[in-house]
């Protein structure tokens, strides 16, 4: 064996080893333009949206939900959901957005970097984001970036990784997703603050989802014992509403369909919902309403001092995403 071919075999070792052993950021995180935000008030409006890195319009499938593609639409199409959902959420104006399957830059999406694109339009807005699945020393076209971010008009005090029980798998042996969030807490005039969690739950394994809601509901249990008022919103990736939308899919189209438990909520606990409208649909074949399979597992679930004054689901038809945008409007119960 040459020591050329030596060398070659040691250095894809540790490339290898280094992506496998890769973990999420710990701790605090950073914020860019947390000078712009103002304080806190009794009433906040929050917007959760699973993107899909813009890589997952209607005309798309997915092979790990049972399609055939990986990277199913051209460029021309990501940079036009990048910048239509940029904009649809400067439209939404809301205080707070947390964003799911947020990509600084991405093989999935041909280059195209989407927490940039939704930066520039999000005037006002301070950011954050915590890497839940990237690559090491890979080059830029092929490089994975991706998690989860918060785009705030709140000023908040502290911003922190929320790490969770991990799922047991590793893509081609040595690249993981990791599941888990962002914790921003608010300082209000009032007693308390506001903590709002964004959170994204396993999608493929029982236990580990189980296990992550436990340690959630756990810290976020913790947060409202203190005094504060507790939001959490996100991509559950478990029905929050047993509402049926009609579809011609077969079962194996679904994947295996979860409820979140209720009885794991903390006592007095509630979620805030909108059962009018789907919020994911399957990618096993592209979008056809009333073909795919359709779900609601994004929303929020809210500690017993937090009023839920509004739900709603936008209904984008899932022209640029899997997912719909959910926004509500909290404040404080008296």
């Amino acid at each position: 064996m040459s020591i050329i071919l030596i060398i070659v075999l040691f250095l894809f070792g540790m490339w290898f080893l280094a992506n496998r052993w890769n973990r999420p950021q710990n701790g605090r995180l950073a914020v860019v333009d947390g000078d712009v935000c103002k304080a806190a008030g009794d009433d906040i409006t929050i917007t959760t949206w699973n993107i899909g890195f813009a890589a997952l319009g209607a005309k798309a499938d997915l092979f790990i939900d049972g399609g055939q593609n990986m990277r199913a639409l051209p460029r021309r199409d990501i940079e036009l959901a990048a910048n239509t959902i940029a904009d649809r959420l400067a439209e939404l104006q809301s205080d707070i957005v947390l964003l799911q399957e947020d990509a600084r830059v991405s093989f999935l999406t041909r280059g195209v970097k989407v927490h940039d694109v939704i930066a520039q339009k999000l005037r006002g807005y301070s950011r954050c984001f915590w890497a839940d699945f990237r690559t090491l020393w890979v080059p830029e076209p092929l490089k994975f970036d991706h998690g989860v971010s918060i785009f705030s008009r709140l000023m908040p005090m502290s911003t922190t990784a929320l790490t969770t029980p991990q799922d047991p798998l590793y893509y081609y042996g040595f690249l993981k997703k990791y599941y888990g969030g962002i914790v921003q807490k608010y300082p209000r005039s009032g007693q308390g603050d506001w903590v709002v969690i964004n959170i994204h739950l396993s999608a493929f394994d029982e236990a580990a989802r189980q296990s992550q809601l436990t340690a959630l509901f756990m810290y976020a249990a913790a947060e409202h014992q203190a005094g504060n008022d507790v939001v959490i919103g996100g991509d559950w990736n478990m029905r929050l509403s047993t509402k049926e939308f009609a579809h011609d899919g077969q079962y194996k189209d679904t994947h295996t369909i979860f409820d979140l438990p209720m009885d794991a909520l903390p006592k007095g606990w509630r979620v805030a919902k909108d059962d009018s409208s789907a919020t994911l649909r399957s990618m096993n074949k592209p979008y056809v309403k009333g073909q795919n399979y359709t779900s609601v597992v994004d929303g929020f679930v809210v500690s017993p001092n937090v009023r839920i004054k509004a739900v709603k689901t936008h209904d984008l038809g899932f022209e640029h995403t899997d997912h719909h945008p959910v926004t509500a409007a909290f404040g404080i119960a008296h």
